[in-house]
């Protein structure tokens, strides 16, 4: 059986008029042929092959994402106990502001919560009694775009930061944000880190440190 290069040379030998010179024939007969097969070519390839693989994300073990909870969670820890070993490791804050608040074993004693402001960040240090003493690191926040190396994707979605971090201990909605919270604290500790959600678009982290 002839080929459709065959046929189609056998076609325009057929009607070439005879006042064409050798050569101008044989370029024509060359170029339609050559069309010819490549587009039969193209026709034949398989439109599979033409697409570019989408690389997998690697599936992440419980015990990958506990450590990567683990070290999101060490971050915040590095950034100090006390305002004085905050301020020594990134300088003054933009604005510290202060909010007074009930101690939870004293009744009729008011402590103060202290707030460390920088760009997309804020540390929060509980003082009880009097500000020159009983101090403790009590909350700390960031927003995208990250100011600190915390190795999660700044456009990270809800399926996203629990592919990294495993299954949230649960999860609550406020107004329009929905927050992901894990406990992180070792012993049963009450410390958590939460990530907090708006249409899907991660928008802060949270870290909040056990407090006695």
């Amino acid at each position: 059986m002839k080929s459709i290069c065959e046929i189609r040379e056998h076609f325009i030998r057929q009607l070439m008029p005879s006042i064409l010179t050798t050569t101008i024939r044989t370029t024509l007969l060359l170029w339609v042929c050559t069309a010819a097969c490549s587009s039969h070519a193209s026709s034949e390839r398989d439109p599979v092959s033409e697409v570019r693989a989408v690389p997998a994300v690697a599936s992440l073990t419980p015990a990958d994402q506990d450590s990567l909870l683990q070290a999101t969670f060490a971050v915040g820890e590095r950034l100090g106990r006390t305002r004085a070993a905050a301020i020594a490791r990134l300088g003054e804050p933009s604005e510290t502001t202060r909010r007074p608040i009930g101690n939870p074993h004293v009744r009729g004693q008011t402590d103060t919560l202290i707030s460390l402001s920088y760009e997309q960040m804020r540390l929060t240090f509980w003082v009880s009694g009097a500000e020159v003493t009983n101090e403790v690191r009590f909350d700390i926040e960031l927003l995208t775009p990250w100011p600190l190396d915390v190795h999660v994707p700044p456009t990270a979605s809800r399926a996203r930061l629990i592919q990294l971090w495993g299954k949230p201990g649960f999860v609550h909605s406020l107004a329009d944000t929905v927050v992901l919270n894990w406990n992180v604290g070792a012993y049963d500790a009450d410390e958590h880190l939460q990530g907090y959600f708006v249409r899907d678009a991660l928008q802060k982290l949270r870290w909040s440190f056990y407090i006695d």
